[in-house]
């Protein structure tokens, strides 16, 4: 069998059951039950926007009605009881797991955008379209509500929304069997302009089908179907899917139409950051700065936005991924045969944690570089002594295993020139005394942190490694955790079939991150590409400078810049290219935003701009957040390669 990593496995399932069995329920849980809970998931328009990969198309499947009702028809079954739960959680069924809303997903293929081609005027370019959507909606909740044998299509009961009486007799009236003639009849017509070899001249000359009002988006207000205990009463709701196929300005005509307050179908658009305009990309639950409130649909009062790579809280967020990543990849683990007969369905139990200490050869420099480095900054036996013993003390009590004997020495390297950035130097250099700093030298994490990564670099220490890293490297991306992983998988599958142990060492893992990081960033084929991956490489060797000062001034080191959070603000206005460069950089992984970053009580906001995992790992930085340079919006905007190079 085919490695499921490859591909997302999710997508290619053509049955209920194996869709089942690999997809995970965290992102349910992680982006929608909040705005369940808030009441602001169904009763609005709801723009669902993140990376190629992050998963909307996986939520959008699952949260079709044929899916919700065949979990709940089986819900006791083992490994359906998760699903069930993420599902009561976003209140897509309710606590009886009785179905609350009937879904459809609509994927907004190539052949909508060519609607905006045709030679009419953008109100009938967007009513072709409207008309269109609404009825393959229509055909898609009838064909999900009579999917189970016990509902036929009579049974279907349509509820007009209140003083709706008019637009429900254009979609056929409150009959299920004329509803359905009505749609596959508009479907029909107006299929017909948009793919006419050439398209009739005005609009007199449409299908008659196509000319008439067709607005079941206003009409509806809820479905009834027969059921063991009665009749469910399900509020429609209409996923549209891919959105950023659309052209802009048709994409924009979209939202206005579906934002409007007296609809009563749920709607949701879920598309990638790249289609938004640079302002709503970077700023996108923010107030414009200047200017007028811009018209059309407002964010937050008419338009519920959920991020899924831009959350408030990053680290409730990063441990959210790790779960979803785990379960995730546990499932598709579960998909190969030879894993599944050794017994092996735990990803992270092939990924060895213990760390590679260094040979004793490599000990012995370390050794020198300490002793060179006392001589030069005239640190005494005993200020060494007492530093030593700080490790040992921090050693005694840490959690991690990674604290052997080649830690503790560099440990003690970075403080020994902690110790000489803190005492004056006339004092180093008379040797008068053993001065005690204001701020004492403690051994902390934070100082062990910057001990592994400065092993990796001066000695080659393999540094990325074990579940946790591989779930950090793919930035909150299901596609790019996937990516990362499948070259793991692969090795351990291969030393099975040669009954090796399956167990891939930190030096393995460590080269085959490395190796399929930078593939990625290589393969990446995207507007303003060149120019993102020029931005990224410089602002990662800034980084790497700062995170190799022998005074660890950042502990583990930097993998972010920091621009003042009002110069961010501003940002598409005053320099637009790097706007655009930075919108596709986010809409890649290649870059994550995080907002009004405080930062330490100095009352000073900041926008940090994170390079995305798999730059971190090109250029050996460290995954773990915080540390930032702190830059101005014109400092980066000269990173920028010129527009003729």
């Amino acid at each position: 069998m085919a490695n499921p990593f490859e591909k997302r496995a999710t997508e290619y399932s053509r049955d209920r059951e194996t869709f089942f069995s690999i997809v995970t329920p965290e992102p349910l849980r992680t982006f929608l039950e909040n705005p369940a809970k808030q009441g602001t998931l169904y009763d609005r328009l709801v723009l669902i926007t993140g990376t190629p990969g992050s998963g909307k198309t996986t939520m959008a499947t699952l949260l079709q009605f044929h899916f919700v009702d065949a979990l709940r028809r089986n819900q006791k079954q083992t490994g359906y009881k998760e699903l069930v739960s993420a599902l009561r959680a976003c209140r897509a069924i309710d606590d009886d797991a009785q179905p609350l809303v009937a879904g459809v997903r609509l994927p907004l293929e190539s052949e909508y955008r060519e609607f905006w081609q045709l030679p009419y005027s953008e109100a009938l370019r967007t009513r072709l379209v409207l008309a269109l959507l609404g009825a393959r909606a229509i055909l898609g909740w009838l064909r999900n509500l009579t999917a189970s044998e016990s509902v036929r299509l009579e049974d279907v009961r349509l509820v007009p929304r209140a003083g709706a009486d008019a637009a429900m007799a254009q979609i056929g009236g409150l009959d299920s069997t004329n509803v359905w003639n009505r749609a596959a009849a508009v479907e029909r017509a107006v299929y017909q302009i948009g793919a006419a070899l050439v398209p009739p001249a005005s609009e007199a000359e449409f299908p008659e089908a196509a000319r008439e009002a067709y607005w079941p988006f206003g009409a509806l207000e809820a479905f009834e179907i027969p059921d063991a205990n009665g009749r469910l009463r399900l509020q429609p709701l209409v996923m549209l899917d891919d959105a950023h196929t659309l052209h802009p300005d048709q994409l924009a005509a979209l939202n206005r139409d579906l934002a409007r307050r007296e609809l009563r179908v749920a709607r949701w658009i879920l598309t990638r950051v790249d289609v938004l305009t640079p302002t709503e990309a970077l700023l996108s639950t923010r107030t414009p700065t200047s200017g007028a409130e811009p018209a059309g649909p407002q964010l937050g009062r008419d338009v519920t936005v959920i991020a899924m790579q831009k959350g408030e809280d990053r680290a409730s967020q990063r441990r959210a991924f790790r779960k979803m990543a785990r379960d995730m990849a546990d499932r598709y683990l579960r998909q190969m045969p030879e894993f599944v007969r050794r017994g092996r369905d735990s990803f992270a139990d092939l990924l060895e944690t213990a760390p590679e200490p260094l040979p004793a050869k490599a000990l012995q420099s370390l050794d020198r570089e300490i002793d060179a480095s006392m001589r030069r900054l005239g640190i005494s036996q005993s200020r060494r002594q007492s530093l030593d013993d700080e490790v040992k003390r921090y050693v005694a009590g840490a959690t991690t295993r990674d604290v052997g004997d080649d830690i503790q020495r560099a440990m003690l390297l970075v403080m020994l020139n902690q110790y000489a950035k803190r005492v004056p130097q006339s004092t180093l250099f008379e040797q008068t005394e053993d001065f005690d700093p204001k701020k004492p030298v403690k051994a902390d994490a934070g100082i062990a942190a910057a001990a592994r990564i400065q092993l990796h670099h001066k000695y080659g220490r393999p540094y990325y490694y074990g579940i946790d890293t591989v779930c950090d490297a793919a930035s909150e991306n299901a596609e790019q955790f996937l990516h990362l992983a499948a070259r793991l998988v692969d090795r351990a599958e291969t030393r099975l079939l040669r009954n090796r142990d399956p167990v891939l060492d930190a030096r393995v893992q460590h080269a085959d991150l490395k190796d399929i990081a930078i593939k990625i960033l290589e393969k990446y084929d995207y507007p303003y590409a060149r120019e993102a991956l020029a931005l990224t490489d410089a602002m990662a060797r800034q980084c790497l400078e700062r995170t190799l000062e022998p005074n660890a001034s950042l502990d583990g080191g930097a993998n972010a810049v920091g621009v003042p959070q009002d110069e961010f603000d501003r940002l598409p206005e005053t320099h637009p290219r790097l706007a655009s460069v930075l919108q596709f950089a986010v809409a890649y992984n290649v870059i994550t935003l995080a907002e009004d970053y405080g930062q330490g009580g100095k009352g000073k906001q900041w926008c940090l701009l994170e390079l995305g995992g798999c730059v971190i790992i090109k250029h050996g930085l460290t995954l773990r957040r915080g540390g930032f340079l702190e830059r101005t919006v014109a400092a980066l905007d000269a990173l920028l390669p010129s527009d003729e190079g």
